[in-house]
């Protein structure tokens, strides 16, 4: 019995595709429209990758029967801020696409789906702080994408009471590491790029020295979902999902400590955020804290960029 991993070869499914078999699973299946092969080059060989669109729920399906898919983790969306010039796609893809994955799962006997809600139910901030948001707060999404998810959260939920299935959503507050700056339909900017870039040599703007946000590198994002697909008789279906809380003036003064020669400036004005979250259920029910603290979790991003790039690593 495999299981499917749509998005596999993206951001976050090649950090998790390589940490579920570092876990111990054999039997995985990557599902992309356009699969990313020199993402996960390294272990190519040990897993199944499948050109394939969430938009055709007849090709899911073939898939999940040829492979013996027994669960899914969905992480297969239309990311960035092109729902607001044009809509449609980001609609398409993340609205009808996921809610095809639930049929799929349905028509097959599949029961457990882990799926990547966001933060993006909950507005975006421009404030130096902010109130630390749970699950039990009412969603407020100020953007198309955080409005299709929380379309995902209701249909997950209709989709468990009317026909048993066993959803788990994730939101995922930022996530920083190798590979988010090359998204498709993402932002390469984000400031949670900035360290990359900073390698690289390009000038970077950094949020106010008092801005806080939440910081929580890959493989912490990767062992939540691995978790989460694990969990049995949870007692919710929606787990916010963030690291430490930092004011950006600690992550500055460290990137200037560790790359001295950086061209790093800090903006007067705060940028837009996301809402801070809180993550008791994370901790309880899931049993998670982050492995790496955010200063660890740059420098392993950061000597991924290295290795990438054919320069010298840096010690721990």
């Amino acid at each position: 019995m495999a299981i499917l991993i749509t998005g596999g070869t993206g951001f976050l499914g090649r950090h998790l595709t390589r940490h579920m078999l570092q876990s111990g699973e054999k039997d995985l299946v990557l599902l992309d429209a356009a699969p990313n092969m020199a993402a996960i080059a390294d272990v190519a060989a040990q897993v199944k990758v499948v050109p394939g669109d969430v938009m055709e729920v007849t090709a899911l399906i073939d898939t999940i029967k040829k492979y013996n898919i027994e669960g899914i983790i969905h992480l297969a969306y239309f990311l960035g801020t092109g729902g607001i010039r044009n809509p449609l796609p980001s609609i398409n893809v993340n609205c009808i696409g996921t809610t095809n994955i639930f049929e799929a799962a349905r028509l097959t006997g599949i029961t457990r789906v882990v799926y990547m809600s966001s933060v993006a139910v909950f507005p975006m901030r421009t404030t130096l702080a902010g109130a630390e948001l749970s699950e039990e707060d009412p969603p407020a999404p100020d953007s198309v994408y955080g409005a299709c998810k929380l379309f995902n959260e209701h249909i997950a939920n209709y989709y468990a009471q009317a026909y048993k299935l066993d959803p788990v959503g994730i939101r995922p507050n930022s996530v920083f590491g190798m590979g988010r700056g090359q998204r498709r339909g993402a932002d390469a900017d984000h400031f949670m790029v900035l360290p990359e870039l900073a390698l690289l040599g390009h000038q970077v703007t950094l949020p106010p020295d008092e801005q806080v946000a939440d910081w929580l590198y890959v493989l912490d994002a990767a062992e939540v979902f691995r978790r989460a697909y694990q969990a049995k008789d949870l007692k919710h279906r929606i787990f916010n999902m963030s690291g430490p809380s930092r004011r950006t003036g600690e992550i500055t003064a460290y990137l200037r400590e560790i790359l001295p020669q950086a061209k790093i400036s800090v903006s007067d004005k705060p940028f837009v955020v996301t809402s801070l979250l809180k993550t008791d259920r994370l901790r309880t029910e899931l049993n998670f804290t982050p492995k790496y603290t955010v200063e660890d979790g740059i420098l392993a991003y950061l000597n991924d960029v290295r290795r990438r790039e054919g320069m010298p690593l840096e010690p721990r």
